[in-house]
């Protein structure tokens, strides 16, 4: 179990406050390998090469290339999975393994904080075969959800333990039809207690999300509903976004109206509802945000426009698009 040598870099030097890491770095293999009951590929490794002249307003620090990291499937016995962050305690070694709930596998993120080091009083025990979603808006559409749905279709029934606030992804459970009683609400930042646990290893990069990972969900047989899809060209609206709410969204966003597109505010809608309107979509624009991750439901090549401010740019939608075969366009919303 070699990380593919674009992703060595990244990695930290073990320490006591530190996770010891990555899942599939042998690094872990002799503290992971007592509680590995068995473990087999869900996708093979890939790489995409991007031809940086075919993006319209494309800015230099949008990759030309990226590799994506092989995925495995671990069934671990006797482990602790923290419901936010996904981090994985070994009980038997007493050491931490990093399981990329958000997907980041950078410096910054690698220090393992002392609010989730495991505290007894703070856990749940499950007694069935479990996934513990830790994901989130873009991670746990892209990565949970498709992961769950190979899952079931290798004939894993596994039970889902989801933080009870999690309600996007809730909801998006419930309509890909997981039944009510094999998802088990949880409160916030506990650790789950497992005798027999199921671990999907994610990107090292949350930008470079594995293509099988999106291709896996961006196929899934969705129907179409024509009472909700009359609008082709859709504004997603962050006006009731906790952060990065931009203060000129109204006024930039009344151009996008002018050009025929349609503001929707997602977190108003049923699921049913958001996943129609972008089925049919030609095109999509908004500011960086999860709403922007409902392109994977998009089932023709549309145009994607994103929106960024000066201050923080993350390429993972150009990206998805590359990926989707969407044309993606860039602006900087402070010109």
């Amino acid at each position: 179990m070699k990380i593919p040598s674009a992703v060595t870099g990244f990695l930290q030097k073990p320490s006591r406050r530190s996770v010891i890491g990555f899942l599939q770095h042998d690094r872990f293999e002799k503290s992971v390998t007592r509680h590995i009951d068995q473990y087999f590929n869900l996708y093979p490794a890939a790489t995409h090469s991007i031809k940086a002249e075919t993006i319209q307003n494309a800015n230099p620090f949008l990759p030309e290339s990226w590799a994506s990291a092989p995925i495995n499937v671990y069934i671990l016995k006797d482990v602790l999975i923290h419901s936010s962050t996904g981090i994985v305690y070994l009980p038997s070694s007493r050491s931490y393994v990093e399981e990329f709930s958000w997907g980041w596998g950078k410096t910054r993120t690698n220090q393992l904080r002392g609010s989730i080091r495991y505290p007894k009083d703070r856990s749940i025990e499950v007694d069935h075969l479990s996934y513990v979603f830790a994901g989130r808006g873009y991670h746990g559409l892209l990565e949970d959800i498709p992961a769950l749905i190979a899952l079931r279709e290798k004939g894993l029934n596994v039970n889902v333990v989801i933080e009870n606030d999690n309600l996007w992804m809730i909801r998006i459970l419930s309509f890909l039809g997981i039944p009510n009683e094999k998802i088990q609400q949880t409160p916030k930042g506990r650790w789950i207690k497992s005798s027999s646990a199921v671990l999907v290893s994610k990107s090292p990069h949350g930008e470079y999300i594995h293509p099988e990972l999106i291709n896996n969900l961006s196929n899934y047989p969705v129907e179409e509903d024509e009472v909700f899809s009359s609008n082709k060209k859709i504004f997603i609206r962050r006006n009731d976004a906790g952060s990065r709410l931009h203060p000129n969204e109204e006024k930039i966003s009344e151009r996008f109206v002018e050009k025929g597109y349609t503001r929707l505010s997602l977190s108003k809608l049923p699921i049913a509802e958001q996943i129609a309107h972008f089925i049919t979509a030609d095109a999509v624009a908004g500011f960086h945000g999860a709403g922007l991750a409902n392109i994977v439901w998009c089932k023709k090549r549309i145009t994607v426009h994103e929106l960024y401010s000066a201050n923080h740019f993350n390429p993972c939608y150009f990206c998805l698009s590359q990926s989707l075969g969407h044309q993606y366009v860039l602006s900087n919303a402070e010109t």
